[in-house]
């Protein structure tokens, strides 16, 4: 997006972007890809360093969603917004690239899961599923563990369950024994996955993939990642435009065949090709990074007490929330276990909204 909007105009482009510190292996810096980018096209970079100290800018967070909002980017979002709103009072930001053209992990995981499915079911249940829920997380605190249990644990669901596993944190068992009994009763969990699986059932495609984007086209795109950007941008009164979710655009990538995006366990592929026009070849290929916290390795070290004694305060029989469940989780965690940090900071986000909103049952 910068590289095609910097000739469109006659003074340098401004950029801006997000590094973390902590005790965490740079899985998700982008900084350096960042400064040789601007280098290469000549625009004014800007970058700003985020500490694990999610508590001091988690009122603000509440403040501008007014609901619990669970996604981690939200602290790179908050601090890029701020960092750009010193300067310029509208931004571009390439958002919708991975559902347009098939970024995700998860998108390959489910093209691969189409072949997998020939393999003998009592293969997967007797031998390979047991020997991946046994393989520890990393303590870089990468995916790509957790990712492969994803993808292991629901390999045999229909395709739009099998889907829904794979952007779902922990199965429907676990969820009954997350909330407060008083809270646990009053939810329909059918329901709440029935708001991923009826979308995919809905798409009127023989193409697997295309169910599986557009079930993101129509929860995970409008509902996480465009709210999040315009709620905290925002916040720092900063307008973000998302050229890449232009109604033209998206409607051109609708039609393309899922070939064109995933391809021999490639993502972008076609977006790509064209990007070889405009950056240069490691910067394209390397591996996957997103932009969201460490919240991983954060969890294991710099707020893992700050995690634990959020969920010591609410293990009486009233929570909202099982804290002694969430205790466990924690453990698990930190041990390397099983990587529970999207449930963790899910939880963290739902506790502190709402004693900040005064909520209750």
């Amino acid at each position: 997006v910068s590289a095609l909007a910097a000739p469109s105009i006659d003074y340098p482009l401004e950029t801006f972007t997000i590094g973390f510190e902590g005790r965490s292996q740079p899985l998700l810096d982008e900084r350096q890809y960042a400064r040789d980018l601007a280098g290469r096209h000549g625009f004014l970079y800007r970058q700003h360093t985020v500490h694990p100290d999610f508590e001091s800018i988690a009122n603000d967070v509440l403040d501008a969603f007014d609901e619990p909002f669970a996604d981690d980017s939200v602290i790179p979002s908050y601090y890029v917004s701020q960092l750009a709103a010193e300067s310029v009072k509208v931004v571009l930001s390439g958002l919708g690239g991975d559902e347009l053209f098939g970024g995700y992990q998860r998108y390959i995981g489910y093209d691969l899961s189409l072949r997998y499915q020939a393999l003998p079911a009592a293969v997967h249940r007797r031998l390979i599923d047991p020997l991946i829920r046994r393989l520890p997380e990393p303590r870089s605190g990468g995916d790509r563990i957790d990712h492969l249990k994803r993808f292991s644990a629901s390999a045999l669901l229909p395709s739009a369950q099998r889907y829904a596993g794979y952007v779902t944190a922990i199965g429907v068992d676990e969820r009954k024994a997350l909330y407060g009994s008083d809270l646990a009763g009053r939810i329909d969990f059918s329901a709440t996955e029935a708001l991923m699986t009826d979308h995919f059932s809905r798409c009127d495609s023989d193409d697997e993939m295309d169910r599986v984007f557009y079930t993101d086209f129509k929860t995970y795109l409008p509902e996480d990642i465009l709210a999040l950007s315009d709620r905290i941008s925002m916040w720092h009164s900063l307008e973000v435009r998302v050229p890449l979710v232009d109604h033209q655009l998206v409607e051109l990538a609708a039609t393309m065949p899922s070939a064109f995006k995933i391809k021999s366990g490639q993502g972008k592929v076609l977006l790509k090709r064209l990007a070889e026009k405009y950056l240069p070849r490691p910067m394209i290929y390397h591996r996957k990074q997103g932009f969201e916290a460490p919240m991983g390795a954060w969890l294991r070290n710099e707020l893992h007490d700050y995690a634990r004694q959020t969920f010591s305060a609410h293990e009486s029989p009233g929570a909202l929330v099982n804290g002694r469940f969430l205790q466990d989780k924690l453990k698990e965690h930190k041990q390397g276990v099983r990587k529970n940090n999207k449930l963790l900071f899910s939880a963290i986000m739902l506790l502190l909204w709402s004693e900040r909103f005064q909520w209750s049952l």
